[in-house]
């Protein structure tokens, strides 16, 4: 196998992302350990076959190096593992798929771009492979993340990392000021309000009520609005039988109006500049009370230690209007070009890297709190490596209501990206939230007279 230099990386994401743009401690790759898994294809027909995988640079997907050498000599596939930061990732991925040059065989790409290119044909619909496979199991992975995977009931994909939203809060500032978890959108307008208000009182003028992302970016506050503020307020995108646009709807712009007013009186003054990593930062060093974001965020506070570990609360994110929650869905996973030449070796590869063993080595050793094998969640391995009882409840629960809110068609970047211009405009007072999605409205409108398919789920 060809050897890959071993270097420290800061895992950086966003969300939805879509998905989610996520920070992450350091981390080194050390020891060999070994990941065993049973084959149902004829191993000595794959040997000598060469794997190409492109993995995005991070400690957490890096873990695979001190396994991959018991999958190599186990099967006699040889596995070149490629990593690169996550733009260089997606534009080597783009590109290498659009011209179905196929230098690559796999892919570890988040949901949106597994389920553009799957929708373009582009991707190798694994559901063959794994109805012929008696050791695979698709319950053994979080439904949200299977269903992210899945284009048109084809899956295109194996997910690897699953998450959603969640609501963060200092249970030290609460309790000193008697204030109560919310439990609703409208309470934790209330409380973010009220603790600021306390705060102000007692000469504290530099800590908040509430971070959470503001600037532009369909992976920035859009993944925070579009997943988790305009579906608790009934707010959809496009119309589900027409497919045109409607995000100006009474509905959006209620939503829109909360989560500005929100960030406007209890929030920074900076909130409309701040992305994922600024509302991260803010949290640490105390100047928050609140905190909406996904749930590793808040992992790795807990594996971080410290101050505001010791005093961190998670809750489920608020209940809209209509009683419902929306933490929303985002993950990341292996999927197999349409043009390998070598689809059976590349599935080997696929099921080895998703299996129970290697998945436990990732969430153990390489840190992946998010994994998305629900057996690995419920391990007494996975309890003693996360001993942290009330995040661990928070975010088994809110799985249950995690499901892909944003909308999933062709054109969404482009799409998202308007919503989250008139959402930054908002945020900052510069427009009124109905001003603001009137213009996002004309200008999505244009997108679906021009390719209808393109905005079409």
């Amino acid at each position: 196998m060809k050897k890959i230099s071993i270097i420290f990386v800061m895992f950086c994401v966003v969300v939805f992302l879509s998905s989610t743009f996520i920070s992450c401690k350091d981390e080194e790759v050390t020891e060999e350990s070994t990941v065993t898994e049973e084959s149902t294809v004829d191993e000595e027909s794959l040997e000598g076959v060469v794997v190409h995988a492109l993995l995005e640079d991070t400690p957490w997907h890096r873990n695979i190096e001190k396994t991959i050498d018991s999958f190599e000599d186990r099967t006699g596939i040889i596995v070149e593992l490629e990593f690169m930061p996550e733009t260089q990732s997606r534009e080597k991925i783009e590109l290498d798929l659009t011209t179905d040059t196929g230098i690559y065989d796999v892919f570890l790409v988040d949901d949106l771009y597994i389920w553009k290119y799957g929708k373009l044909g582009k991707m190798l619909f694994l559901d063959e492979y794994v109805e012929n496979d008696p050791e695979f199991n698709l319950e053994d992975y979080i439904e949200s993340a299977i269903d992210t995977y899945t284009v048109d009931g084809n899956l295109a994909g194996i997910p690897w990392r699953t998450g959603g939203n969640i609501l963060g809060y200092r249970k030290d500032l609460l309790e000193k000021y008697d204030i109560d978890v919310p439990n609703t959108y409208d309470e934790l307008l209330d409380a973010a309000i009220e603790v600021q208000e306390k705060l102000r009182a007692d000469g504290i003028d530099d800590v908040y009520g509430i971070t959470s992302r503001g600037v532009r970016g369909e992976g920035l506050n859009m993944w925070i609005i579009g997943s988790s503020i305009f579906p608790a307020f009934g707010g959809k995108w496009f119309d589900e039988e027409t497919g045109e646009p409607t995000v100006n709807s009474p509905e959006m712009v209620a939503g829109l109006e909360y989560y500005a007013t929100l960030l406007q009186k209890a929030g920074s003054p900076d909130s409309p500049s701040h992305s994922w990593d600024d509302c991260d930062r803010l949290f640490r060093q105390g100047k928050a009370v609140f905190y909406i974001d996904a749930t590793v965020m808040f992992a790795l506070i807990k594996s971080d230690g410290g101050e505001i570990s010791d005093n961190l609360g998670t809750t489920l994110i608020p209940e809209g209007p209509l009683g419902t929650r929306h933490p929303g869905a985002f993950a990341t996973g292996f999927g197999i070009s349409a043009v390998t030449e070598n689809p059976d070796a590349s599935w080997e590869f696929v099921k080895f890297a998703t299996s129970y063993e290697q998945m436990l080595s990732d969430a153990i050793d390489g840190g992946n709190y998010e994994i998305a094998n629900v057996k690995v969640t419920k391990s007494q391995e996975y309890a003693e490596r996360y001993p942290w009882e009330e995040l661990n409840e928070t975010w088994a629960e809110s799985m249950q209501y995690s499901k892909i809110e944003r909308p999933v068609i062709l054109r969404r970047p482009e799409v998202g990206e308007i919503l989250s211009i008139a959402a930054q405009s908002a945020i900052a007072g510069e427009k009124t939230a109905q001003d603001a999605l009137d213009e996002a409205q004309d200008q999505i409108m244009k997108i679906y007279l021009e390719d209808p398919e393109g905005v079409k789920q």
